[in-house]
């Protein structure tokens, strides 16, 4: 390596340093609690420590709104919200009646814009685990119990024709081999005297927008796994077609991305660093749909967000029948090992593009090294000196094959202007 590769490596570890530093300083800070979270319009002392647990030191709690612009329900009538909170080890699971789910997941590990740890779905566009019978729809009018013990938290619904509706959250145990797993189990049992059919039903995502300013909009993604084939949208699918700067529009704008598929196993919204999956573990889907909302502003830009759930087929059931279907709720990081270990092809999550051997080969190397030094800083430090120490034999030979082109450039400026004339003669001294 010459001396201005040399320069340019020990800035560049300089560099990292310097930012470690202030980055460690900057994480290292407390995460500031919020205000503690309001359970249920009227409640009293009892009925809050029933609904949520004590909150450990530095968890934020949760917000007891949920954007109604942003969440369309059918036609039943509401119930007064209540929230509850369920704690692991490694999340904060924010669970809300009415439509019934996990209106957030709060990383305890991880945190985003003003040291406070990530929320997703924290812009409560739908929950996550939320249920509905047609695209873009969910329904409304669950109750929910108080959670067990082991964090189980259930919701109950019966629709006018007697279908009951029972859904059970199973949060991660402090010993679960992925931390951001959630079991979902949802029954349907016909407690009416006639026969009842539905075409279907969808299971919700919930919603992802950027977590970070700096976040890119192509990472807010629609993704789902059809037959062990991936496919994704970004926010941008919804805008209208054409060349706005010349003023053509080939194509209106889009509300709604619904498509029909036999062997649906996931589907997920994801940001750049974080995702939602839902997987189907007993039936495969029959569909999905997502669509787009708006969010907060960053930087004064106007950022969106994208929401989406995986559907299920028709089923029909005679009196007294019952019916069960169950999912698994990833809600995390775009971590590769806990991603891959679902065994769906849920790690394509993570977009690696069309050179994803290397990445992941850079990311085992990356993730192998902090293990052993403690920090990402010192880690990246070490793996830069390593590519660079494997591919000096090669840019050493190039360095020197270029430093023998620049020893023989005088010479063929003076065969050039000795030769002008006679172009044969050149090219013959010249070879």
């Amino acid at each position: 390596m010459d001396r201005q590769g040399w320069i340019a490596v020990i800035a560049c570890i300089l560099g990292l340093v310097a930012w470690q530093w202030f980055y460690v300083k900057e994480v290292n800070q407390p995460v500031q609690a919020q205000p503690p979270v309001a359970t249920q319009a009227g409640a009293g002392p009892e009925a809050s420590s029933a609904a949520t647990p004590a909150s450990p030191a530095g968890a934020p709690a949760a917000q007891a709104t949920i954007t109604p612009s942003t969440l369309e329900k059918s036609n039943e009538p509401s119930i007064s919200a209540r929230n509850q909170s369920v704690f692991t080890k490694t999340a904060e699971y924010i669970f809300s009646n009415d439509v019934g789910g996990i209106e957030r997941a709060v990383l305890l590990l991880h945190l985003a814009e003003q040291k406070q740890a990530v929320s997703l779905n924290g812009n409560r566009s739908m929950p996550i685990g939320a249920l509905g019978f047609e695209p873009g729809k969910v329904a409304g009018g669950f109750e929910m119990d108080d959670a067990r013990p082991d964090g189980v938290v259930t919701f109950r619904k019966v629709e006018k024709d007697g279908l009951e509706i029972i859904k059970h959250f199973t949060p991660p145990s402090d010993d679960a081999k992925n931390p951001y797993l959630v079991g979902l189990n949802i029954e349907f049992r016909n407690t009416g005297t006639q026969d009842i059919s539905r075409d279907g039903f969808f299971v919700s995502a919930g919603g992802a927008a950027p977590i970070h300013a700096t976040d890119l909009p192509m990472y807010t993604k629609f993704d789902w796994n059809h037959g062990g084939k991936m496919t994704g949208i970004d926010v941008n699918w919804f805008n209208a077609g054409g060349l706005p700067f010349l003023g053509i529009q080939w194509s209106g704008a889009k509300s709604l991305y619904n498509e029909l598929n036999p062997a649906v196993q996931w589907a997920g919204v994801t940001s750049q660093y974080f995702c939602t999956i839902v997987t189907a573990e007993k039936t495969k889907g029959t569909g999905v749909w997502a669509k787009r909302f708006d969010t907060k502003k960053m930087n004064n830009s106007a950022v969106f967000g994208i929401q989406g759930a995986i559907g299920l087929p028709p089923f029909k059931l005679a009196p007294g029948e019952v019916a069960s279907e169950s999912f698994s709720i990833y809600a995390g990081p775009k971590d590769l090992a806990l991603l891959r270990s679902m065994g769906e092809g849920q790690d394509g999550a993570l977009n690696f593009g069309m050179f994803g051997f290397i990445s992941e080969i850079l990311l085992w190397g990356m993730n192998s090294l902090k293990g052993v030094l403690g920090n990402y800083a010192a880690a990246i430090i070490v793996l830069t000196l390593i590519i660079k120490s494997g591919l000096w034999p090669v840019q050493n030979k190039a360095t020197n094959e270029m430093r023998k082109m620049a020893a023989l450039s005088p010479k063929m400026t003076e065969m050039r202007e000795k030769y002008k004339d006679d172009p044969q003669k050149l090219n013959e001294e010249m070879m």
